[in-house]
């Protein structure tokens, strides 16, 4: 197999520190973390501006590059593209979609689009069931004053915790298929995906209904009857799907890279071009939330690379050993950092202590207890990123999407402590019944 890029990426910044690691060179990427969550608070009409959100992310970044090197800069940027070809592509492609539900929102009927979501996340990825579903949620509860936490579910199930089952569901799982994990092995995960999504379905249908109770009703709830406009735009959210596939097959490398991303900018493209603006009106399409995607992640990907050298420095000597170990560490880390690099960290880590020597992630998933930490590692990665906006990459999109329809979404500190306080038993439950064994 290929050696893949989160590898070279600790090699470059492995040149650049030096033998001696400090925690010095983590400062850029603690400073733009706290940048996220002050900044709103403190400056709203300066963050409202994504020209400030980048020049912010690139001061920052700026400062890292003397710690992360020129390769590591390189492969960031690769990365990055990479990246950003898929969450660009998806969300130009599926805000190209407007499904209409003629109902007003209800509990049974938004657990529904929920599990939907969740469902959808596997065959099109987080990012595209979120761009393709957000919209419908969001519009037929607009009637409703008490209505902040549907999309926040909607970011725990959606565009988190549903993506567990394939390798299209999370970047993580992506990273592992790469790498030699059978494309298949992931769907031996659902017994976790079921209980974890269906706690979360099921605390949601209590909150919805009790903040439902609340609601002065509307005379009529209309029927329930769904049109789709842009429906020849799912050819091409399959279009995008498939060169995902290509990029697995043709391996890591500027061509591979090339390649997908020029598939994935064509879908785009052609949504775009073919696609009356009539449809852009009616999903209330704005490049606003890819753009402040676009403009953070630019500088996560370059500050990381130190914060995530740091941890490989010092993983050999973590107290790591069990499957319920991998899970919380790998999900806290995938909290704050990119959860693919901080899977591919834990995953080489886990293969050094199962099958030392070995090449590739093959080995472990085929070895009994090696497959029992990587299934610990891929739920950790894939269910905690919905711990904070940052874990994962649609979370920022359907805050931003939710906020411009006028739902009043939490901050992020607010955001985190609702996620733990709802999250937190669920994994406490998964750990207690899949990994403490």
């Amino acid at each position: 197999m290929p050696t893949h890029p989160i590898t070279i990426l600790a090699a470059g910044a492995d040149a650049a520190l030096g033998d001696a690691v400090s925690w010095w060179p983590i400062v850029p990427f603690a400073a733009l973390l706290a940048c996220i969550v002050a900044l709103p608070g403190l400056a709203p009409r300066l963050w409202h501006n994504n020209r400030f959100k980048l020049a912010v992310s690139v001061f920052w970044a700026v400062w890292a590059l003397p710690v992360v090197g020129f390769a590591g800069f390189g492969h960031a940027m690769t990365d990055y593209v990479a990246f950003m070809s898929m969450v660009g592509s998806l969300f130009v492609v599926a805000g190209h979609v407007h499904i209409e539900g003629h109902w007003a929102g209800r509990p049974s009927l938004n657990a529904m689009i929920l599990l939907a979501g969740a469902i959808l996340a596997n065959f099109l990825g987080t990012t595209g069931a979120s761009m393709l579903l957000i919209r419908l949620i969001l519009t037929t509860n607009e009637w409703r004053r008490h209505r902040w936490h549907v999309p926040v579910f909607f970011i725990f199930m959606v565009s988190n915790t549903g993506g567990l089952l394939t390798p299209l569901g999370d970047p993580p799982l992506f990273i592992g298929f790469l790498e030699g994990v059978p494309f298949f092995w992931t769907m031996r995960l659902w017994p976790a995906w079921l209980l974890v999504n269906g706690s979360i379905l099921a605390i949601f249908f209590v909150v919805d209904l009790l903040q439902f109770r609340r609601e002065a009703r509307p005379a009529s709830f209309g029927s329930r009857a769904v049109t789709i406009q842009g429906g020849r735009n799912l050819v091409f959210l399959a279009g995008i799907v498939g060169a995902v596939l290509v990029k697995g097959w043709l391996g890591d490398g500027l061509a591979a890279l090339a390649i997908s991303s020029g598939l994935m900018a064509l879908m785009g493209f052609l949504a775009l071009a073919t696609s009356p603006a009539v449809l852009r009106f009616e999903t209330g399409f704005t490049w606003e939330p890819v753009m402040e995607v676009g403009a953070l992640f630019l500088g996560l990907f370059i500050t990381m690379i130190p914060a995530m050298h740091l941890l490989e420095h010092h993983a050999e000597v973590l107290p790591i050993s069990k499957p319920w170990h991998y899970f919380w560490i790998t999900g806290s880390l995938s909290s704050m950092l990119d959860n693919a690099p901080t899977f591919a960290v834990m995953a080489v880590l886990a293969r050094s202590q199962v099958v030392p020597g070995s090449i590739g992630l093959g080995p472990l998933s085929d070895d009994p207890s090696g497959g029992a930490l990587l299934a610990a590692i891929c739920c950790g990665s894939v269910f905690m990123g919905a711990n904070t906006y940052i874990g994962n990459g649609p979370n920022f999109m359907v805050r931003s999407i939710a906020e411009a329809r006028g739902y009043d979404m939490p901050g992020f500190i607010t955001y985190t402590a609702i996620a733990l306080m709802t999250l937190g038993p669920v994994f406490l439950l998964a750990t207690m019944i899949l990994f403490a064994g």
